[in-house]
């Protein structure tokens, strides 16, 4: 008996060929229109994550990889000031530890830093774990295999690590975006700016612990992908958490000094850093304690520069005449912080006369 018939696998030649076209035009449309070489200039997510594109190559110190946690706790600009160090973000909302593997390749295609920082609450990010052993169980098929290892997050962020299209398709938003706040998005190196203030409650989460609060076998294993990547490369590899009250807890800072123990890391945990750091519950962050405004970054970054230039003693490039571009960085984001905040003077006196006008008319 035939195993397949002429006629089906004619059919199968076909579903490959319309899928290898398919992959060629996506792979033409990335080069040709939606390149990773404008992605900071595009008006979607990931385009803070991609603003390193837009600096000079083999300029950057320092890489930090993480969520939306990491981009609104570390303000690149605060860091130069501080320390003379140049760094960068490559952060995104529930960005997957996977994600950030593919991301740091390609970064590292154009820089080459000393230091890349993981953003350890990535590190929990939810992600399907099968019990399984990442080597192939004895006895394990081909298809076992490939479907166990089909991980849907990992499939998608490979995708779009291949083919910019997906991950840039609405470069079209740009044009509404005008020359002068494009300006100040590339002055941000990946930083998100919010002057937003919301008081948080802050719960005992950090009561001491002796358990820990172990990281998935899959996450795991991409954490080490990353170290490994790094190791090969003779860059030296920090943990940190940035303040959250809402994500991050004793159990989870536990875990990851033993993990920076294995690996013979460093870990710099800003969540049993409050008092020393001066963080205020009422002021520094923006949602409730998930994640910092500025003023709040304004003082994790300066503690992060000064931590690198202890532990790492990386050159201050701030009298390099090279260099005198961070500079410019730091007057463009200083326009960015003043024009939200007349933004948000202007929101409160007019909540502030819409109160009086129905207090006068009740």
């Amino acid at each position: 008996m035939k195993i397949i018939e002429k006629k089906e696998f004619k059919g199968i030649i076909k579903i490959i060929a319309f899928f290898v076209t398919f992959a060629v035009i996506l792979q033409v449309l990335s080069v040709a229109v939606f390149t990773i070489n404008d992605a900071a200039k595009y008006n979607n997510k990931y385009a803070n994550a991609y603003s390193y594109m837009l600096e000079p190559e083999n300029t950057i110190q320092v890489v930090s990889l993480g969520n939306s946690d990491l981009y609104s706790a570390i303000a690149p600009t605060v860091v130069w000031q501080t320390s003379g160090n140049t760094c960068t973000n490559i952060a995104s909302p529930w960005q997957s530890i996977r994600q950030s593997y593919l991301m740091l390749e390609q970064f590292l295609q154009v820089q080459s830093p000393k230091v890349v920082v993981l953003e350890t609450d990535m590190l929990y990010n939810a992600n399907p774990d099968r019990n399984k052993d990442y080597e192939n169980d004895a006895g394990e098929t081909f298809l076992d295999t490939l479907f166990d290892r089909a991980d849907p997050d990992n499939v998608d962020d490979f995708i779009k690590s291949k083919f910019s299209i997906f991950v840039f398709h609405d470069k079209w938003k740009a044009a509404f975006k005008s020359q002068k706040k494009a300006q100040r998005d590339l002055a941000s190196h990946g930083y998100h700016l919010s002057l937003k203030v919301k008081k948080s409650k802050v719960k005992d989460y950090m009561k001491e612990s002796e358990y820990e609060d172990p990281l998935s076998s899959t996450n795991y294993k991409g954490f080490l992908d990353i170290v490994n990547l790094c190791k090969s490369k003779g860059i030296e590899v920090l943990l940190m958490e940035v303040p959250s009250i809402n994500s991050w807890s004793y159990e989870r800072h536990n875990a990851m000094v033993h993990l920076a123990e294995e690996q013979g890391l460093k870990f710099l945990d800003f969540n049993v850093l409050w008092k020393e750091i001066g963080i205020d519950k009422n002021n520094d962050f923006r949602d409730r304690g998930n994640h910092m405004n500025y003023y709040g970054a304004q003082k994790v970054s300066k503690y992060f520069g000064e931590y690198l230039q202890s532990e790492y003693a990386l050159e201050d490039l701030r009298d390099n005449p090279d260099y005198q571009f961070w500079n410019d960085s730091v007057v463009e984001f200083q326009k960015a912080v003043d024009a939200e905040e007349a933004d948000k003077l202007a929101a409160q006196a007019l909540a502030e006369e819409e109160t009086t006008a129905k207090a006068n008319n009740g």
